[in-house]
């Protein structure tokens, strides 16, 4: 299993854990033959045990002398025809196991889902639509506006035709050079969810996994069989992936968590539990509500209330922060920032990933990305996005501003950055990398009165002072 901390690897009665090499979440993993093929944050490679049976790992990016994209991360594994294949969201790596060499392929936008159906390999570019790969060279398969409007979380193939299952618009078949809807018993159920995940079965039946509805079995005839939720069992409502092993059990990778279901077992209901919005990233109290920010999407209710809470209509996803600015309430979310107002949410367009929003003036708000920072302005009652801050692409998940138009970014894999920018915060006159800390997971940035501290598994350092202060604040590590 790729988990948060590395390499998970269980044999029935114990979990070994192997560390992902520059301690970062591990994304991918893929068994083939001896080798356990694995991606990350700029990395990938396999693993092979040694003598002892203990795994050791190999750096293909080392070993072929690859220089990845900032940020780049490989979500993807897969294995054809004697090449393994690595996704990130801007390349396809084909790794050649019999010569050890490596073509890339790149893309103009991002690769959003890479699919192999009956030996071929297809891949969709955001916008743009969907590809095969002939020979090494993207050829277009269709740029249907279904296709090009739709994240597709899986490509099948059904009845000699490539089924396409949507995030949230269902199932579409490629029939000749035309686009249609497979027409099934399931699609209104579909509809009002938002999926993440999928798995072709063995026996032509479909498991879908999904942001805060658990997973859903559908038959080869596009019958839905059941649901399987948290309310039913399940660890955690999002499913981020779908395995099915040897003997046909389903594995289930899960926000926190792994599951399997039996799906041979006569029993189906075992648990009945209530109430669940997921794992809670974030919290605050505003006009007398009460929101919980979750993996699944945004919660509220009255303050005190002992009513259960009701769900923000249209904030499906992940919500990372919640921050009140001038009596407004902000939601950052893996869709971008929405403007909460009357339980309503009102998504601000131009910038999708928003890790927090961070006041300027009265005018102005600093928000970071996940490839930067932005700027949003005030137009009479209104937040809108005016532009992109030039010259800094790291993802901004800690970052606060000081007087004197700088900002401190901190980034859990790179460091401390600190940024000098214009008077109107539209361009980086000057990065440079503060030296004085360690990189560190799990790190990040806070403000106290005016000064501006790093915390890590360390301690604290007083960013304004550069003095390691490890006795400012009682500080466990876990």
């Amino acid at each position: 299993m790729a988990n948060n901390e590395g390499l998970l690897e269980y044999n029935g009665a114990n979990w070994q854990l192997y560390p992902t090499p520059n301690e970062t979440i591990m994304r991918s993993v893929k068994s083939f033959g001896d080798k356990i093929y694995t991606g990350f944050y700029m990395g990938f490679g396999y693993w092979v045990k040694n003598d002892f049976g203990i795994l050791e790992y190999t750096s293909i990016v080392k070993e072929q002398n690859i220089k990845m994209l900032q940020d780049e991360q490989i979500w993807e594994i897969f294995e054809l025809d004697g090449f393994m294949i690595f996704k990130s969201l801007e390349r396809i790596y084909l790794f050649n196991l019999k010569t050890n060499t490596i073509n890339t392929i790149s893309a103009e936008r991002k690769i959003l889902k890479l699919s192999i159906v009956d030996g071929i390999i297809y891949f969709q570019e955001n916008t743009k639509g969907v590809y095969r790969i002939e020979n090494g060279v993207p050829k277009l398969v269709s740029d249907d506006t279904i296709l090009k409007e739709n994240k597709i979380v899986d490509i099948f193939l059904k009845d000699k035709k490539l089924l396409f299952l949507t995030q949230e618009k269902g199932f579409f078949f490629l029939d000749i050079d035309q686009i249609k809807p497979w027409k099934t018993l399931s699609n209104d159920f579909l509809l009002d969810k938002t999926i993440y995940s999928a798995n072709h079965l063995k026996d032509g039946s479909i498991a879908i996994g999904t942001i805060s509805d658990g997973l859903i079995y559908i038959s080869k005839e596009g019958k839905l069989n059941y649901q399987v939720t948290q309310a039913l069992g399940l660890s955690n409502n999002t499913v981020l992936s779908i395995f099915e092993d040897f003997d046909s059990n389903i594995w289930l990778g899960l926000d926190n968590g792994i599951n399997t279901i039996n799906l041979t077992s006569p029993f189906k209901l075992y648990e009945k539990k209530n109430n669940f919005w997921g794992t809670i990233y974030a919290s605050i109290i505003f006009k007398g509500y009460l929101y919980l920010g979750t993996n699944q999407g945004l919660y509220y209710r009255k303050k005190d209330s002992e009513n259960d809470f009701q769900f923000v209509e249209n904030t499906q996803g992940q919500v990372w922060n919640l921050d009140e600015i001038d009596n407004t309430l902000f939601c950052s979310h893996d869709s971008g920032t929405f403007i909460i107002n009357n339980n309503e949410a009102q998504l601000i367009k131009g910038a999708e990933g928003t890790w927090g929003v961070k006041k300027i003036n009265e005018t102005t708000i600093l928000q970071g990305n996940y490839d930067g920072l932005y700027v949003l302005s005030k137009e009479g009652s209104s937040w809108k996005l005016r532009n992109k801050i030039d010259g800094f692409f790291n993802s901004s998940k800690y970052f606060m501003v000081e007087e004197g138009h700088k900002i401190f970014v901190n980034h859990e894999y790179k460091g401390v950055f600190k940024l000098e920018v214009d008077k109107d915060f539209r361009k980086v006159l000057k990065v440079k990398k503060d030296e004085s800390v360690e990189k560190g997971i799990h790190s990040s940035l806070m403000k106290y009165h005016k000064d501006i501290f790093y915390s890590s598994k360390k301690g604290f350092l007083d960013m304004m002072l550069q003095k390691i202060n490890f006795n400012l604040i009682p500080f466990i590590a876990s």
